[in-house]
């Protein structure tokens, strides 16, 4: 809050204007300019979505960037995308740059990075998400259409720390199987993490995804393409332990050259 309290003249904050608390507890504070975005198109200027569309609205008219669908990140990240766009309209950029910076941007590493389209199915790497809170995140950030999710791994890592021993991790991990139960049309799990997750699932109360089970997670992810049947997203979405020897060079092979 401060960084916007101390702003002088020259200064720029770039706030959401769908949030209320933004907009009451930022809105009045420091001497910058305040440019706002709004995913729901509810301001009269600044960057919305207009019409499927990352629009600039202005006292001259709208502005069309990209369609919302060119964009590869989904989710709550639609709304980085408009506050990046923002910034990049208050600093001079060119239509042209902004909209292929937006359309080109797939992710930071591991945090619901888009890796690529494969036989029709969007994968997603989350497999920064090794605890329930993470996951959680990555998986909210999803649309819950035709949407499969590799999950499991050690409970325990090779330094000695285990997953889901504190009151607060089981909370953590009840939140997130219900809200996997409620999203995912497949879950694929593996690993000992996989098991607890059946376990949880059941007790989640809710229908629920088809269930598949893999012994590694190299077979996981290819059991899982196979179950996403040419359509839809897949999200890799550890939530327990697992080597980076493990999961990144698996997932890299899926887009190498074939041989």
């Amino acid at each position: 809050m401060n960084l916007v309290r101390f702003q002088r003249s020259g200064d720029l904050a770039v706030l959401n204007f769908d949030s209320q608390e933004v907009r009451d507890q930022f809105g009045p504070l420091g001497q910058g300019r305040k440019s706002y975005f709004s995913v729901l198109d509810a301001i009269s200027e600044g960057i919305v979505i207009a019409n499927g569309k990352v629009t600039l609205r202005s006292r001259t008219g709208l502005d069309k960037i990209c369609s919302v669908s060119e964009l590869t990140m989904p989710g709550h990240h639609i709304a980085n995308a408009l506050a990046a766009a923002a910034v990049a309209v208050e600093y001079g950029a060119s239509r042209q740059s902004i909209r292929e910076g937006l359309i080109e941007f797939r992710g930071l590493p591991q945090r619901c990075e888009f890796l690529g389209r494969l036989d029709g199915v969007d994968i997603y790497d989350d497999s920064i998400g090794m605890n329930p809170r993470k996951a959680l995140l990555g998986l909210e950030s999803m649309s819950a259409e035709s949407l499969t999710v590799v999950c499991g791994g050690a409970v325990q890592s090779a330094s000695g720390e285990k997953r889901v021993s504190s009151e607060l991790e089981q909370q953590d991990l009840h939140h997130f199987c219900t809200a996997l139960a409620k999203m995912a049309k497949t879950v694929v799990l593996f690993g000992e993490g996989g098991d607890v997750i059946v376990r949880n699932l059941k007790d989640a109360g809710e229908a629920g995804p088809t269930i598949a089970h893999a012994d590694r997670f190299s077979s996981a992810v290819q059991e899982a393409l196979r179950c996403a049947d040419g359509k839809g997203s897949l999200l890799i979405s550890p939530v327990f332990f697992n080597a980076p020897w493990a999961v990144r060079p698996v997932l890299e092979q899926l887009f190498a050259p074939k041989q």
